[in-house]
C-alpha cells in the first residue's frame, strides 16, 4: 500500500510529450526574439528598454518553469526494515489561538509510528505547560530568545535524542500515518531530509485564502517533482522531516527570514541529499487576510534576497550545478515586483508622452508573441496531471491577481535587500485581521490612480489604436489595483457571506455557472491532455505559416491585388450544352465555345436527379470543375423519390407519389443533409432550383403525383432550412414555376426565395399554338403574375427556341434585344443548349424522337447585332437644392494636400500617431499648405482633426466609393455604405476645421470599364440616383459645409458634365481629378468657364508646376503627401520620402506656394549601375551607387560625400509592373551585393540617398534590359 503513491511516474511517451512542449517553447521563443527586436520596430528608446525588460524577465520565467517541469519524478516508498528513534517538534508564539495548538499536539499524538513530541513554547504558557503534561508531551522553553523560530527549535535539539526529527508548524495538523510515508526513506543513510506536500484546509474560506493555495499548486505539485530528480527539492519548516545528523552537521536549524530554505542550502553544501514525497500527510492554515498574506511574503521575499546576497556566493563552489542554478532561479519569482511596477508604468508613460514602445503592427505582435503563449497554456494544462488533487487544476486566476497586487511588497523585500534593512521574523498570523491598515492599500491605489489619470490624459490628446491597447492595458492594471482594496475588507472577503448576501435567484445561477466552468475546465484538461501532440504540431505550423505572411521581409510572398475588372455583359450568361443524353453539361463543349468566341460562361447549368445517380461523387467533381473555372453551377435538383431504399415498402412512393409532403416531415432528411453538405464545402455560390416545374404534370411533383401547393410549399421551406443549417449559406434559390397561373399559391415566401427561374423555351406549333411565340409573347404572362409578388430578380433558366437555324437566329437576336432594352429584372439567361430533349408534348405531331434546343451560342454570347443605345435620361434623385442655392468653396485659397495615412489602418505601414502628425503638419506648414484631405480615416479622425487644428489646417473629408458595386442590384450593401458615410458626417460635422465633404473618385468614368452599353448606362442613373439621395441625405445632417463630387479631366468630360447635369445636381461643386497626361488648356477652359463651381481637387506635382501661377485655381488639392506603402501597393509620388524624409518634390511645393522661398535639395542627382551579367538565381550581384557632377555621372565611391548615407531597397512588381511591396535592405554604402531573386523581372533596386532631412531617390531594374 506504500508504494501506491497518489501521483505516478510519467510514462515513456507522457515524458516525451513534455519534453517536445518545452522544446518548441523554445522554438517559439527565439522566433519571438528575433522578430521582435528588429531594428525597425523599436520605438520610443525609454518605453523600448522597459518592454524589453518585461518581455525578457516573462521569457525567462517562462524557462524556469518549464525547467521545472522537464523531468518529472515521483520516489517509491522504500519497504522499512528497520526501526529510527523519532521526535516531533512544534512552536508556539504568544498570541496563537489556543485550539490551533490543541488540535495540533492531538494529532501529533495520534500519528502512529513511535516517536516523543516537544512543544517548543516561546511563552512558557502555564496552560500549555499543564496540557503538555497531560498528554506526556514534553514542554520546551527559553529564556534567550534568539535566531526566531530557527533558535526555538535548536532549543529543544539540545534534548532531543531522536535519529529522526520532524519540524511541523503549529496550524499544520498531521495525519496518523505520516511518519509511515517518511521515515522509510531514511534507510539511505545519505538521504538528509525529506519534504512533504504544504497543503491547507482553510484554501476555499476566503478569496485571499484561495488565490495564496493557488499559487502553491503547480510548485507542490510537477515542480517539486522534478526537483526530486534534480537533487534540489526544497525545504518547507511547516512540515519537513531531518536526519539529525544532517541537522548537527551544519549547526543545526540555520536562522533567518526563511530558514527553511537557508537549512537546505546549508545541508547541500554539506553534501547530504533530499526526497520530495508528493503526498498530503498534513494540512495547515493558508493566509486568510490580505495584511496577513502581506506579511508572509514580505518576510520570504526579503529572506530570499538575503540568502541570495549573502549564503549564496560563500556555498556556490560545494553545491553540484542543479543546485547551483536552483538557487539562483529561486529569487526569480521575487523580482516579478520590480517588473511589475516596470509593467504598470509602460502604458501609463506611453499615454502620458503619446508615444509607443514598439512600432510593429499589433496583430503581428500578437502573431509572434501567440505561439509562446499559447505553448505555455498547453503546457501548463497538460502537466495538471502530476497536481497533488483534482481540485487543483484550473486557470489559478485568483493566485495570479493577487501575486500582481503584492508588487509593492515583493519590491520592498528586494529594496530592502539592498540597503540591508533588517525585517523582524514573525510567524505568519494564523487567525483573520479584521482590520486592514489603510498604509498597505496606498501604493496600489497610487498605480490605480495614475493608470486612470494617464487614461484620461493621453487617449483624447493621441487616439490611435495602440493608444487604446495601452490604455486597456492601464485599465486593466487600476482594475486589479482597486481590487486590492475589496481583499482589504473581512466581510466582503469571506465568500461564503458573500455569496449568502445575494438572492436567491443569483446562488442559482451562480451554483449552475460554476458547474458549467468546472464542466468547460474538466474538458479542457482533458482535451489538452489527449490532444497535446496534435496542439504541439498546430503551434509550430501556426507559427510558420503566419510569420512567413505578416513578416515585412519576407515580402516575397505578396502578390498584387487585381487592378483590373473584365468586361462583362448583363445579363449574366450561361448554358447547358450536354454531349450526349445526360443531366450534366459537358465542360469540353463549354471550353471549346469560349475559346472560339473568346468570352466566358458565366453559369454551367446541370441536371442532378435524387438518387438517381450512380456516382454521386462523380456529379459533386462536376460541380467543382465549374466552380474551379470561375463559372458559377446551376443545379436543377429533381426529387425522384422511387429509387431511395425502403421505398417500395410504401406504395405511393414506390409509384413517385406524395414526395412534397414525404420530404417536408423529414423522411429524406439524410440524404438532403449529406447533398447540402457536399454543396456547402463548394465554398463558391451556387444556384439550386429545386423541384423546378412544380405544377407541370410531366412530373411527379406536381398535382399529377398527388401533391398540392402546400405540400411544396412546405417541402420548400423544410429543404431549405436544412441547406441552412448545414452551412450551405452559399446557395442561391431559384423558384421556378410552369405557368403563370401557379405562381401565388406555390410562393413559398420571400425569405425562401433568391431569383424566379422561368422555363422561356419557344415550342411553337408543338404545344399547338401559332408557329413560333416571340420571347415577349413567352415572358409577358409571367411578367405580368410577377407584380403581386416582391420584386425577385429573374433567371431564364431554361432558354431557347425550336425551328431551322434561320428561325432560331432570328427569335435568339429579338429576344436578347428585347431583353437588354425591356427587362433589367432578368439577371441571367441559361441557353438550353441541348440535342437529347426527349420531354415531347403530348399529342404533339413530331415525326422524331428528341428535341432539338441547339442553336449557334454566338447568337447570345457575341451577337451580331448591337442594342441600341438609351438615351441619357435624368437620374431622379439628382435634382438641385429646393431653394435652388449652393454653398460656396472657401473664398481664400485652398492648398491642399492629400493625406493618408489612417485609410485602411490595419494594412497601412503608417501610424498617425500625434508623434508623426506633429511631424508632418510642421512640414506642411513649411511648405505653404493649408489643408489636408483625409479619406476614411476610421479611428483616426480624432487625432486628425484634433491636431491639424493646433496647426491651423483645415479638413477637407473625403469619401471613397468602392469600385466594385452593381449600382443596380447591390441595394443592401450601398445601403450599408450610405449609413455609415451618414455616420461619419453625423459624427465630425461640429469640427471646427471641418472645410467641406468630397466624394474622391469619379464612378462615372469607372463604371466605362466595368459594363458595356446599356448597362452602362443604367449603372450611371442608378449611381447618380443613389448618389444624389446620399448628397441630400448629408445636407439634412449637415447644411453648413458643402458636398463635392469627382469627375476625370479625360477627354469628353465636357460632355459628360452636360449629359448628366452633374452641376445641376445636389453637389455644389464638382472636383477635376488631372493626371499626369491630362491637357492643362482643358483645366484651363474648365475652370474659367465654370468658375467657382469646378477646381481642381486632384493634381500632381508636375502639372501643378505646369500651371501659370495666375491660372492657379483658388482651390487646389495635391494628390499624396507622403509615398504610400501598404501590404500590397506602393505609390512615389509623396512629398515625403517612405522615411518620412523631403523629397525634390516637397521643395518643389514650398517654391512654388512661396514664391523659391525653400531651401533647394543639396542631393546630387543618384542614378543605379546594375550589372551587365546573366541572371542566375541566389548568385550574388553588384549595383553600384552613381552620381551626376560637373564631370558626368561618376561612382559614388570614388567622391567624398561623406555627408549622405545610401539606402537600398528592393521593390516587387505586379504583372503590369505596378509596384506592390517594399522591402528595405541592411545593407548601406554606394555599393549594394544582392542575392539574385527568383523571377528577376518582378523587383527592382530603390537607391535613396540622404542627408537626414532630405533625400533622393532612383530606381533600376535588377539586370539591364
Amino acid at each position: 500500500m506504500l508504494n501506491d503513491p497518489v501521483v505516478r511516474n510519467p510514462t515513456e511517451g507522457e515524458q516525451i510529450i513534455i519534453r517536445l512542449l518545452i522544446v518548441t517553447g523554445l522554438l517559439c521563443i527565439l522566433n519571438f526574439s528575433y522578430f521582435f527586436f528588429q531594428p525597425q520596430y523599436f520605438g520610443h528608446p525609454l518605453l523600448f528598454t522597459l518592454l524589453c525588460i518585461v518581455l525578457a524577465y516573462g521569457l525567462i520565467r517562462d524557462l524556469t518553469l518549464w525547467y521545472y517541469y522537464a523531468s518529472i519524478t515521483v520516489p517509491e516508498t522504500p519497504e522499512l526494515k528497520r526501526h529510527f528513534t523519532v521526535d516531533i517538534l512544534t512552536t508556539y508564539f504568544p498570541g496563537e489561538p489556543y485550539d490551533m495548538i490543541v488540535n495540533t499536539l492531538t494529532a501529533i499524538q495520534n500519528i502512529t509510528y513511535p516517536h516523543t513530541t516537544y512543544l517548543c513554547d516561546e511563552a512558557n504558557d502555564p496552560y500549555l505547560k499543564e496540557l503538555c503534561a497531560e498528554m506526556g508531551i514534553v514542554h520546551v522553553t527559553r529564556t534567550v530568545r534568539v535566531d526566531a523560530k530557527a533558535g526555538n527549535i535548536n532549543n529543544a535539539l539540545r534534548q532531543a535524542t531522536g535519529e529522526i526529527c520532524l519540524v511541523l508548524d503549529p496550524d499544520h495538523v498531521p495525519q496518523p500515518d505520516f511518519l509511515d510515508h517518511i521515515v522509510p526513506h531514511f534507510q539511505d543513510e545519505s538521504i538528509g531530509f525529506v519534504q512533504t506536500v504544504q497543503a491547507y484546509y482553510n484554501k476555499f474560506d476566503t478569496v485571499v485564502a484561495k488565490g495564496s493555495a493557488q499559487q502553491t499548486f503547480h510548485f507542490y505539485g510537477p515542480m517539486m517533482m522534478t526537483m526530486n530528480a534534480y537533487g534540489t527539492v526544497n525545504a518547507i519548516g511547516a512540515n519537513c522531516t531531518f536526519r539529525r545528523k544532517a541537522l548537527d552537521s551544519i549547526g543545526g536549524h540555520a536562522p533567518g527570514l526563511a530558514e527553511d530554505m537557508h537549512t537546505a542550502m546549508l545541508l547541500y553544501r554539506e553534501g547530504w541529499k533530499s526526497v520530495y514525497v508528493p503526498r498530503i500527510l498534513a494540512k495547515g492554515l493558508v493566509p486568510a487576510t490580505i495584511t496577513a498574506y502581506f506579511k508572509q511574503q514580505l518576510k520570504w521575499s526579503r529572506g530570499t534576497f538575503d540568502l541570495f546576497v549573502k549564503v549564496y556566493p560563500r556555498i556556490f563552489s560545494k553545491l553540484t550545478w542543479r543546485q547551483r542554478l536552483h538557487y539562483a532561479l529561486l529569487p526569480v519569482h521575487y523580482l516579478a515586483g520590480v517588473i511589475y511596477l516596470i509593467g504598470f508604468f509602460i502604458p501609463i508613460l506611453s499615454l502620458v508622452l503619446s508615444e509607443a514602445p514598439w512600432t510593429g503592427n499589433f496583430v503581428y505582435f500578437l502573431i509572434i508573441i501567440g505561439p509562446v503563449l499559447f505553448t505555455s497554456f498547453i503546457l501548463r494544462f497538460y502537466i495538471q496531471k502530476w497536481l497533488i488533487s483534482d481540485d487543483e487544476r484550473g486557470f489559478h486566476i485568483v493566485g495570479g491577481i493577487l501575486e500582481i497586487i503584492t508588487w509593492w511588497i515583493f519590491t520592498l523585500g528586494f529594496v530592502y535587500t539592498i540597503f540591508d534593512k533588517k525585517v523582524p521574523y514573525l510567524p505568519t498570523p494564523k487567525e483573520g485581521e479584521d482590520v486592514t491598515h489603510f498604509s498597505l492599500l496606498l501604493p496600489n491605489l497610487a498605480i490605480g490612480v495614475l493608470s486612470l489619470g494617464a487614461i484620461a490624459y493621453g487617449l483624447p490628446r493621441d487616439f490611435t489604436p495602440f493608444s487604446i491597447i495601452m490604455a486597456g492595458f492601464a485599465l486593466l492594471n487600476a482594475a486589479f489595483m482597486f481590487f486590492s482594496v475589496y481583499l482589504a475588507f473581512a466581510v466582503t472577503n469571506e465568500t461564503g457571506n458573500l455569496r449568502e448576501r445575494l438572492p436567491a435567484p443569483a446562488r442559482t445561477l451562480g451554483r449552475h455557472a460554476k458547474r458549467q466552468l468546472l464542466w468547460a475546465l474538466d474538458t479542457m484538461t482533458l482535451t489538452v491532455r489527449k490532444l497535446a501532440p496534435l496542439l504541439l504540431v498546430g503551434v509550430l505550423v501556426s507559427a510558420l505559416t503566419l510569420m512567413s505572411i505578416y513578416d515585412r521581409q519576407g515580402f516575397a510572398m505578396i502578390e498584387s491585388v487585381p487592378t483590373t475588372v473584365e468586361l462583362s455583359t448583363t445579363p449574366l450568361l450561361g448554358i447547358f450544352y450536354p454531349a450526349g443524353p445526360t443531366g450534366l453539361t459537358s465542360l469540353e463543349r463549354v471550353t471549346e465555345l469560349e475559346d472560339r468566341l473568346l468570352t466566358h460562361t458565366d453559369i454551367i447549368s446541370s441536371y442532378i436527379p435524387w438518387s438517381g445517380s450512380a456516382d454521386p461523387e462523380a456529379e459533386m467533381q462536376h460541380l467543382q470543375d465549374i466552380v474551379e473555372r470561375g463559372s458559377t453551377p446551376l443545379i436543377t435538383w429533381e426529387p425522384w423519390v422511387s429509387h431511395f431504399p425502403g421505398s417500395d415498402s410504401m406504395a405511393a412512393l414506390a409509384r413517385e407519389e406524395q414526395a412534397l409532403s414525404y420530404i417536408a416531415n423529414g423522411r429524406f432528411d439524410d440524404y438532403i443533409n449529406a447533398f447540402a453538405g457536399r454543396v456547402a464545402r463548394l465554398e463558391k455560390p451556387v444556384y439550386l432550383r429545386f423541384a423546378h416545374e412544380f405544377d407541370n404534370p410531366d412530373y411527379p411533383w406536381s398535382p399529377r403525383g398527388n401533391n398540392q401547393p402546400e405540400d411544396f410549399v412546405a417541402a420548400w421551406r423544410h429543404v431549405h432550412n436544412l441547406f441552412q443549417q448545414a452551412g450551405a449559406k452559399n446557395v442561391r434559390w431559384v423558384w421556378n414555376p410552369w405557368k403563370p397561373k401557379a405562381m401565388q399559391e406555390y410562393y413559398p415566401g420571400e425569405a425562401y426565395v433568391d431569383f424566379v427561374g422561368l422555363t422561356n423555351l419557344n415550342y411553337g406549333p408543338l404545344e399547338g399554338g401559332p408557329q413560333s411565340n416571340s420571347f415577349t409573347d413567352l415572358y409577358a404572362p409571367f411578367a405580368a403574375a410577377m407584380e403581386d409578388l416582391p420584386g425577385e430578380d429573374v433567371i431564364l433558366a431554361e432558354f431557347g427556341t425550336l425551328g431551322t437555324p434561320a428561325e432560331k437566329r432570328d427569335w435568339l437576336v429579338a429576344a436578347r434585344r428585347s431583353i437588354l432594352e425591356d427587362h433589367p429584372e432578368i439577371r441571367a439567361i441559361v441557353a438550353f443548349n441541348s440535342a437529347f430533349d426527349r420531354n415531347i408534348p403530348q399529342g404533339a405531331d413530331y415525326p422524331g424522337d428528341v428535341l432539338d434546343w441547339t442553336a449557334d451560342p454566338a447568337l447570345l454570347f457575341n451577337p451580331e447585332t448591337a442594342a441600341n443605345f438609351v438615351s441619357i435620361r435624368e437620374a431622379e434623385c439628382w435634382a438641385p437644392p429646393a431653394a435652388s442655392t449652393y454653398l460656396a468653396l472657401p473664398d481664400r485659397p485652398v492648398r491642399a494636400v492629400g493625406y493618408k495615412k489612417g485609410e485602411g489602418w490595419s494594412t497601412h505601414q503608417y501610424v498617425p500617431s500625434r508623434a508623426n502628425l506633429e511631424h508632418d503638419f510642421s512640414l506642411m506648414r513649411e511648405a505653404g499648405i493649408n489643408t489636408i484631405r483625409i479619406t476614411n480615416p476610421g479611428i483616426y479622425a480624432h487625432n486628425l482633426f484634433t491636431i491639424s487644428q493646433e496647426y491651423g489646417l483645415d479638413v477637407i473629408m473625403n469619401f471613397w466609393i468602392p469600385e466594385t458595386h452593381d449600382f443596380v442590384s447591390d441595394t443592401l450593401e450601398l445601403a450599408e455604405l450610405r449609413e455609415q458615410i451618414l455616420e461619419k458626417v453625423a459624427n465630425n460635422r461640429d469640427r471646427g476645421t471641418l472645410l467641406h465633404y468630397s466624394f474622391g473618385n469619379d464612378l462615372l468614368a469607372r463604371l466605362a470599364d466595368l459594363h458595356l452599353q446599356p448597362n452602362l448606362h443604367a449603372q450611371r442613373i442608378a449611381y447618380l440616383n443613389w448618389l444624389g439621395g446620399l448628397i441630400q441625405d448629408i445636407k439634412k445632417l449637415d447644411d453648413r459645409h458643402p458636398v463635392m463630387i469627382s469627375v476625370l479631366a479625360a477627354p469628353g468630360v465636357e460632355r459628360v458634365i452636360e449629359d448628366f447635369h452633374l452641376l445641376k445636381g445636389p453637389a455644389d461643386a464638382v472636383g477635376l481629378i488631372v493626371g499626369s497626361l491630362t491637357s492643362l488648356e482643358r483645366v484651363r477652359h474648365l475652370t474659367e468657364q465654370y468658375k467657382g463651381r469646378l477646381v481642381v481637387s486632384d493634381i500632381g506635382i508636375e502639372p501643378l508646376r505646369n500651371l501659370r501661377k495666375s491660372e492657379e485655381s483658388q482651390y487646389t488639392v495635391i494628390n499624396n503627401w507622403q509615398n504610400e506603402w501598404r501590404r500590397t501597393k506602393l505609390t512615389f509620388d509623396g512629398l515625403l520620402d517612405f522615411r518620412a524624409r523631403r523629397t525634390p518634390t516637397f521643395t518643389a511645393v514650398a517654391n512654388y506656394w512661396n514664391d523659391d522661398k525653400a531651401q533647394d535639395v543639396e542631393i546630387p542627382e543618384i542614378a543605379v549601375l546594375p550589372p551587365a551579367l546573366q541572371p542566375y538565381v541566389g548568385g550574388i550581384y553588384h549595383y553600384r551607387a552613381m552620381v551626376l557632377d560637373e564631370k558626368g555621372w561618376v561612382p559614388a565611391d570614388s567622391l567624398a560625400l561623406e555627408k549622405y548615407t545610401f539606402e537600398w531597397s528592393l521593390v516587387k512588381l505586379d504583372t503590369f509592373q505596378n509596384p506592390i511591396a517594399l522591402k528595405m535592405l541592411k545593407e548601406e554604402g554606394p555599393v549594394l551585393k544582392l542575392a539574385m531573386p527568383p523571377n528577376h523581372l518582378q523587383y527592382r533596386v530603390l537607391l535613396t540617398a540622404t542627408d537626414g532631412r532630405y533625400s533622393r531617390s532612383a530606381q533600376s531594374p535588377l539586370l539591364p534590359r
